[in-house]
């Protein structure tokens, strides 16, 4: 009887083993896993960031072109100014 229970002992401290290692092993992916989503993360923020400064570059370079355009005047045939812009001489030409 005692043998048995060695043997039953053995066999639960084996399981154990193993269900350590396997653990282990679970708890080693999980940070590679989160190493690696930590540092998509941070690509993510960089993209980002780059896209936020480009469309903030695009969105000052639109405003200083339509101010330029403003400030264009033409002269009609009896002398007098008449400010347009390339943008409203596009609508008036396509809405025609």
């Amino acid at each position: 009887m005692s043998q048995a229970l060695y043997d039953h002992a053995l066999s639960i401290e084996c399981n154990t083993t193993k269900m350590i290692v396997e653990i282990e092993s679970l708890r080693s992916q999980l940070e590679g896993a989160r190493l690696e989503a930590q540092e998509d993360h941070r690509r993510f923020i960089d993209t980002l960031s780059s896209l936020t400064t480009q469309l903030d570059e695009m969105k000052s370079n639109k405003l200083n072109s339509l101010k330029k355009g403003k400030s264009n005047t033409s002269r009609t045939s009896n002398g007098r100014s008449n400010s347009v812009t390339r943008s409203s001489r596009a609508r008036k030409s396509s809405s025609t």
